[in-house]
């Protein structure tokens, strides 16, 4: 099905779109919104950025190292936990589970 062949059709929609209240509030209300917030996010990303780079190199560097040990911890844990409960299984059921991973593994292959 192509999504060209069934496009929904609304006069609500249609009118809504090509009204002028909506092209007036986007000139008069949106655009001056959406200017200021990117000057305020520009001018306080960019102005503190060579600061905050140069001021935190060494900081920056022990969250990462933190980080990659929590996600370590997590995945040995996982692994642990899921070995744990898969240990008791039978040849049977793990020739189930072996091909419901493989067709789940195919299947954005098909999709």
């Amino acid at each position: 099905m192509v999504e060209a062949e069934n496009s929904p059709q609304s006069w609500v929609l249609d009118t809504i779109r090509r009204s002028q209240i909506l092209k007036s509030i986007d000139l008069n209300v949106m655009q001056p919104l959406r200017v200021k917030i990117d000057r305020i996010t520009l001018t306080a990303l960019v102005a503190n950025t060579p600061v905050k780079l140069v001021a935190s190199h060494s900081s920056q560097k022990c969250v990462n190292w933190l980080l990659l040990a929590i996600g370590s911890a997590l995945v040995i844990w996982s692994g642990n936990t899921l070995f744990v409960f898969l240990k008791p299984l039978q040849l049977a059921d793990w020739e189930h589970l072996l091909v419901g991973i493989g067709f789940t593994a195919l299947l954005p292959l098909v999709a």
